[in-house]
């Protein structure tokens, strides 16, 4: 059975929605134009909005996540669908966790990636969660639900983005 790019980005976005709630967090699906870069709204213990961008891929056929994966968000979730398993897994990582293994920013207007104004970059993830350096630090499945209640709790935002809350001194 093949399923449309429009619906696998959006079962994505609910399967990471529902496994917040559940979590007990305190998310919103982000809707209309106005959330652009952005899909999932957290509120944390400090009040502050941390942003969340979802990325869908049918894994391990498709490994290269595509996007404006630079700004416009706090955190990002990978969800790998597995179409033949019955539980996706999922790749959580800030904004400065996957800066080092994003490709280049493509000017090259004969690639998708050009032709969206240079913007998009992509991030690959081999089989065994492995960048394309060989490296396998990203947070996945329960280690990256446990990184990202860090993540989550160490964030504040502000009118440029978001930054590392202050250490308390004492």
């Amino acid at each position: 059975m093949s399923i449309n790019k429009s619906s696998s980005c959006a079962s994505g976005e609910y399967l990471v929605l529902g496994e917040m709630l559940r979590r007990g967090y305190e998310c919103y699906l982000a809707n209309g134009p106005t959330q652009n870069g952005w899909d999932i709204v957290v509120l944390n213990e400090h009040g502050a909005n941390i942003r969340i961008q979802v990325k869908t891929i049918d894994w391990p056929e498709k490994n290269a996540i595509n996007g404006k994966l630079d700004h416009g968000f706090d955190i990002l979730i990978a969800v790998l669908l597995q179409r033949n398993m019955p539980q996706a897994k999922y790749v959580i990582a800030s904004l400065d966790e996957i800066e080092p293994y994003l490709s280049a920013v493509s000017t090259d207007e004969s690639t998708n990636r050009g032709k969206n104004g240079g913007k998009e970059r992509t991030l690959n993830l081999g089989e065994k969660f492995e960048t394309q350096e060989g490296k396998k630090d990203l947070k996945v499945d329960e280690l990256g639900w446990e990184h990202l209640k860090q993540l989550i709790n160490n964030l504040t935002t502000h009118s440029t983005g978001p930054t590392q809350k202050a250490s308390k001194s004492g």
